[in-house]
């Protein structure tokens, strides 16, 4: 007992620790800083189908779903629905003009499998066959290059992507390229022209699989990674 109190003493009559070996002592090492991409610019990215009741297109395209069209006939669709639109859309992206459009239906169309046609392209197993497709490494290198070719001429990007009818594979090829884009320092801004008439008859990417709360997910995110790793492969000196 007498040697306890000997120790207390001793304990008691130590000067205190230095406010900064205080700190040292009871705070864990800080985490190392999260690197922040630099600031490249704008993306607006708008999404829809070509038979989102477009005059001049819908009566061609029901023949033939494959149908290429020019770039002229896809921009006045695209204005066409600007007009249409006027009133949802911010004026500044309003009056920015398209610089380029994406035709989606090169990959395979998640219509065709009967589960998957009630979610959007958001869904885990679409994003998952989209980036699978033998076309998919070239289709996010063309979109790479092409975004920083109108970057160099402006800090504001505007481009569409389409499918038929705006519900699955645009809405995919969109969120891919969200990811990839702010990811590596761009702001995105995403506009879903069909949701309002055509996603009715979906789950509107609120779903248990869509919204991530299932294991799928899983595939989903694989599926972002790896366009991203396409996107930006390392010691490519890509942006």
């Amino acid at each position: 007992q007498q040697q306890q109190q000997q120790q207390l003493q001793q304990w008691q009559a130590a000067p205190p620790l230095p406010v900064q070996s205080q700190q040292k002592a009871l705070m864990p090492a800080p985490a190392a800083p999260i690197p922040v991409p630099t600031y490249k610019g704008t993306v607006i990215i708008y999404t829809f189908g070509l038979m989102n009741g477009f005059p001049d297109i819908v009566d061609d395209v029901q023949t033939n779903h494959d149908l290429q069209l020019s770039d002229s006939r896809i921009r006045g669709a695209i204005e066409y629905l600007k007009n249409i639109k006027r009133k949802e859309l911010d004026a500044i992206h309003f009056a920015r003009p398209i610089d380029f459009a994406v035709d989606t239906r090169q990959f395979s169309d998640p219509h065709a499998i009967g589960r998957l046609t009630y979610h959007l392209g958001t869904h885990p197993e679409t994003m998952h066959f989209i980036a699978s497709h033998k076309s998919f490494p070239a289709w996010v290198a063309t979109q790479h290059d092409k975004i920083n070719h109108y970057r160099s001429e402006s800090d504001v990007v505007s481009l569409a992507t389409y499918c038929l009818k705006g519900r699955h594979r645009s809405v995919a090829c969109a969120e891919f390229l969200r990811h990839c884009l702010e990811a590596t320092g761009w702001r995105t801004y995403v506009h879903h022209w069909a949701a309002e008439k055509d996603w009715k008859r979906t789950c509107k990417g609120i779903c248990e699989d869509c919204s991530g709360k299932t294991d799928k997910v899983r595939m989903r995110d694989a599926a972002l990674a790896q366009c991203l790793k396409l996107w930006e492969p390392p010691d490519s000196g890509w942006c």
